[in-house]
């Protein structure tokens, strides 16, 4: 999967130039994973709980914050979704 980070600069208020990052995401990703890659992509010296991870959409001019209880809603909602039965 092919992602473009932005890293926050906090002093100047704004971005980084957006920069692709390939994610080996296996099986069965975990959130943990995808924060640990850019870490590593990064090159920062700190712990998970430490990145914050968001999506931008800019159509709505919103921001959409990543963390695992988000994870887990969007799961049940695909599981309620393919509960249906197929005729």
């Amino acid at each position: 999967m092919v992602l473009f980070i932005r890293k926050r600069l906090v002093d100047f208020k704004t971005y980084s130039e957006p920069r692709e990052m390939l994610f080996i995401a296996g099986p069965h990703p975990q959130i943990n994973d995808l924060k640990d890659a850019i870490i590593k992509f990064e090159g920062l010296d700190i712990d998970l709980n430490e990145i914050e991870l968001v999506k931008y959409f800019p159509q709505e001019f919103e921001w959409l914050y990543i963390s695992d209880s988000y994870i887990e809603a969007e799961k049940k909602k695909g599981k309620k979704k393919s509960t249906k039965p197929h005729d």
